[in-house]
């Protein structure tokens, strides 16, 4: 019998707002084959009373990097 995936895993559901940042390239070698590249920075917000929006940044925060082949037909 299966153990459910919350006895295996600390499953902590939470969705905050956050925002993000970045930027990307796009290059082409030939008529139809190049290459992408981008790179983003993700933070979030959490509730705090320091502000009149109620809102401050979180130590949730990473930075994403993705390379890719573009192909156009």
């Amino acid at each position: 019998m299966l153990s459910p995936a919350s006895a295996t895993f600390d499953v902590n559901t939470k969705n905050d707002f956050g925002f993000d940042i970045g930027g990307g390239v796009m290059g082409f070698f030939s008529k139809n084959v190049g290459l992408r590249g981008d790179v983003r920075y993700f933070r979030g917000f959490r509730g705090t009373d320091d502000n009149a929006t109620g809102l401050g940044v979180s130590d949730f925060k990473f930075w994403r990097g993705s390379l890719g082949l573009s192909l156009k037909f």
